[in-house]
């Protein structure tokens, strides 16, 4: 093997090319965006729980974690430090599975007993080691004050309460943090418990309403600016300034580089990358940030401009590793991708019908076709002035169905419609169900042959 590599690396040098390799995705774990989560579905969350901001407040995942362990053990307080609380759940569904994967360490539960005072020697010592909150609590609120040179405790609560030094408490911790002298908070009353990971997939399980936090009302540091977004997304002029780590971009896709040349809204796009700008309308170059799409990958397949030309100008956070792409700061081996809502209102939806106005001295014949007040009739036989919105005692008018956006959901009984086994419909509020073909039949009454079925629920 090293001969090969000797071999190779002699063939690049004589033809003047340098030996550089960068993150290529030859091997990744791929995510399809459009997948369910692994495991079995024990909860949701309707706002997502992040740890993006765990260094200066509380997040939601971390009052998840603490809320989870300390009603697990019936603990007056639960403690985490920021190392075990990590990752991200995106609105939506919660499992079993995502929960486990969350928890690298694999931790158990430990429940001591400590008194107020050394309760604020922890929390005080370790936001000054780690320049910031890294204490994520349940039961348990308080305030860093900068001074300098660290921290000072204010405002710092148990369940409601201002802590008492002198008191003694219950806390739910991890073994990690028990086994060590500057997290270790007293004697364990009981270590048998479990890992985390197991008590709050129990936690999420139990809850019947959607879990969500605001962030920010347990844990906070004064005059410190407004926290970022919570999910750690950036724009992409805070990729182009801060070009490293792995992180969610969010931008539109404006164009692509195809021959070292940036092609820029509608044209011969390149399968291979994007471009990505916090303008749908940017032209300028240096203020988009290029991303790899590498081959193979779900992300290649739904986002690139040759195969979904529809993509372009549309918003869009993609998660992957930033660093140098095309020579200047970029996005390379993204492993995720999700659309984001613009929040722009749609367009109404314009009639797909363009009829002439009903004329009540014209006559019209069968499959005649006119429009009155916006909406779209069509004559069933020989008519004149028989006015479209109330025609008659011979009915003479229908609305022409195409002419509408059928809404989804059972719709009310029309006694002209044709219905088949399996149409539904509603009637006073009830719900019917076609048994076979049908047309006229009253469900409430539907004849000798009893074609509707009610539907109880």
């Amino acid at each position: 093997m090293t001969t090969a590599m000797e071999q190779y690396a002699l063939q690049l040098t004589d033809a003047g090319e340098p030996i550089n390799y960068y993150q290529e995705g030859r091997i990744s774990v791929k995510v399809d965006p459009s997948g369910p989560n692994p495991g079995e579905i024990v909860g949701s969350t309707e706002t997502g729980l992040y740890s993006a901001n765990k260094k200066k407040q509380d997040v939601g995942l971390g009052n998840l974690y603490t809320d989870a362990i300390r009603a697990k053990t019936d603990s007056e307080i639960a403690l985490l430090n920021g190392s075990s609380v990590t990752g991200e759940i995106p609105p939506g569904t919660i499992t079993d599975r995502q929960i486990e994967a969350l928890d690298s360490f694999g931790n158990a539960i430990v429940v001591a007993e400590t008194t107020g005072a050394r309760l604020k020697e922890v929390i005080e010592e370790q936001s000054r080691y780690h320049n910031g909150v890294d204490l994520q609590a349940s039961g348990l609120t308080y305030t860093l004050v900068p001074n300098g040179n660290g921290y000072d405790l204010a405002n710092v609560e148990v369940q409601g309460e201002p802590i008492d030094d002198n008191a003694v408490y219950t806390v739910a911790y991890n073994d990690y943090m028990h086994g060590n002298s500057f997290y270790q908070l007293g004697d364990a009353l009981e270590d048998q418990i479990g890992p985390v990971w197991q008590a709050v997939v129990d936690y999420v399980a139990e809850q019947t309403q959607p879990i969500n936090y605001e962030e920010g009302t347990r844990i906070k540091i004064e005059g410190q600016e407004e926290p970022g977004d919570p999910s750690g997304t950036r724009s992409v002029a805070e990729a182009i300034a801060n070009n490293n780590g792995v992180y969610p971009v969010q931008g539109y896709i404006v164009g692509s580089i195809v021959n070292q040349q940036p092609v820029i809204g509608e044209g011969t796009h390149a399968p291979s990358n994007l471009l990505l700008a916090d303008s749908p309308d940017e032209t300028d170059r240096n203020k988009m940030l290029p991303v790899q799409l590498v081959n193979g990958t779900a992300v290649r397949n739904g986002l690139n401009l040759v195969q979904n030309p529809d993509n372009l100008g549309q918003p869009v956070r993609i998660t992957g590793s930033l660093e140098a792409y095309f020579s200047t700061p970029g996005m390379r081996a993204p492993s995720d991708y999700q659309w984001v809502d613009s929040g722009e209102p749609e367009e109404p939806e314009v009639p797909a019908c363009s009829f002439d106005e009903w004329k009540a001295d014209q006559v019209y014949t069968a499959g005649d076709q006119v429009a009155y007040n916006g909406d779209f009739y069509e004559a069933k036989w020989w008519t004149q002035g028989e006015h479209p919105s109330k025609s008659g005692q011979w009915d003479v008018w229908k609305k022409v169905a195409d002419c509408y956006e059928i809404p989804e959901g059972p719709q009310e009984w029309n006694s002209e419609q044709i219905y088949v086994a399996g149409d539904q419909v509603t009637v006073e509020g009830k719900l019917y169900e076609a048994k076979w073909w049908t047309q006229g039949e009253d469900p409430r009454n539907s004849g000798q042959w009893d074609v509707w079925k009610k539907i109880e629920e």
